[in-house]
């Protein structure tokens, strides 16, 4: 890299091995790079800038790669994991050192301590290798004890059914004694209501246009009912986000934020609600925020069905498998969107479909454009808080 002075070094795989040298006049710099090339490990640089060759050798961590990866090579597993367990007590970071004491684990068949180590250097093709032949290990050694507890099952089940259907029938007279409660309570009536209105939801994406019709005019749904299913959907991408199998899962863990999780779902909700309603206020829409908010989130239920199930298999699939994932992950999303479209526009709108397309379109430019007055805001803000803080400490100084 003739801009920062660095040299980077692969094995034949193309891996990299480690990186070295930056800019500079000093011992081991270089000014202005211009070639490179070396003599068995030693690598000699041309510096344009002083009319010289630098040299530089190996160190004992640079040697310890190239053994390790000259061990694997020869095909001696038991030198190559003790290599890399050295080169990781100089850089517990060193992903390929993982990389080489897994694929050293794989040959031996130790698939599920290969996985673990595939996995601590990030290595994603080889972890679904091994994780392809520890699969068909543990279905081999388990099957016959998977096999007999499923004929448990259907034998236990046969004969509860077979005493169930002769049992006697429970007598009319007692079932006439049953005290009902009463509920004229309100509380009650709210959480009854409530509760159909979440039922009610499946029909919704079912029947889309006949469902969204009752939300609104037979008021099915319910602000609280809504208000449970965005809380769910937030919980679905949550937990998609700390549990999706590692092979399919590219996010960093240990940096997860679940205040910025929970607000990247909610803020754009909140958002297409809103910039939805205020721009179908000026073009004869019929639908309420109200409304806008609980056709929304209805329309939300299939992320709900598709991301959980998804989710939990992710763990169970191979990388060759996952283009089911991504087309089912897809189909869901897809089954979302043109119920938001169908619903939370044209139906609770009253649109035609022209004019759907038409308020879709407007609405995501709103919200891009209330999201770049937000952050002008939120920047302004912050210049005037700190120029509001210099002047207090020049006042506080020179007072």
């Amino acid at each position: 890299d003739a801009n920062r002075g660095r040299v980077f070094t692969y094995d034949n795989n193309g891996n990299l091995l480690y990186m070295f040298g930056y800019l500079g006049s000093d011992h081991g710099q270089v000014s202005r790079p211009v070639a490179i090339d070396h003599y068995n490990k030693t690598i000699m640089i041309l510096d344009a800038q002083r009319n010289a060759v630098v040299t530089f050798e190996p160190t004992d961590y640079a040697l310890l790669i190239w053994a390790a990866l000259d061990a694997y090579n020869r095909g001696d597993y038991a030198q190559t994991e003790v290599i890399w367990e050295k080169v990781l007590a100089l850089n517990a970071n060193n992903d390929l050192a993982y990389t080489g004491i897994a694929r050293t684990l794989l040959r031996r068949e130790q698939y599920a301590d290969a996985m673990e180590n595939f996995k601590l250097g990030n290595n994603r093709a080889e972890y679904s290798e091994a994780f392809e032949l520890y699969r068909k290990e543990v279905i081999y050694s388990r099957f016959p004890s998977f096999a007999r507890g499923v004929l448990v099952v259907l034998i236990v089940g046969l004969g509860i059914r077979f005493v169930l259907k002769r049992r006697r029938k429970v007598p009319e007279a007692r079932q006439e004694a049953a005290v009902t409660v009463p509920q004229d309570s309100d509380r009650i009536g709210i959480v009854r209501r409530t509760w159909d209105s979440l039922k009610f939801a499946f029909h919704v994406i079912i029947h889309p246009i006949d469902g969204f019709t009752r939300l609104k005019y037979e008021k099915r749904g319910t602000v609280p009912a809504a208000t449970i299913i965005l809380g769910l959907v937030v919980s679905t991408f949550v937990f998609a986000r700390q549990y999706t199998g590692f092979i399919f899962n590219t996010a960093d863990l240990k940096k997860m934020n679940l205040l910025v999780e929970i607000s990247s779902i909610i803020l754009p909700f909140i958002l297409w609600c809103a910039v939805n309603w205020a721009l179908t206020t000026l073009m004869e829409g019929k639908g309420t925020f109200r409304d806008v908010y609980i056709a929304t989130a209805f329309a939300l239920v299939p992320l709900i069905l598709t991301v959980i199930p998804l989710t939990v298999i992710s763990n169970y699939i191979t990388a060759e498998e996952g283009a089911f994932y991504y087309l089912l992950m897809s189909l869901g999303a897809a089954w979302a969107g043109v119920i938001v479209f169908v619903g939370a526009v044209m139906t609770t709108h009253e649109y035609t479909f022209k004019k759907s397309v038409f308020t879709v379109v407007l609405t995501l430019a709103g919200m891009g454009f209330a999201m770049f007055i937000g952050f002008l805001f939120v920047s302004l803000s912050e210049q005037v808080v700190m120029f509001v803080r210099q002047i207090v400490t020049e006042v506080v100084h020179r007072t």
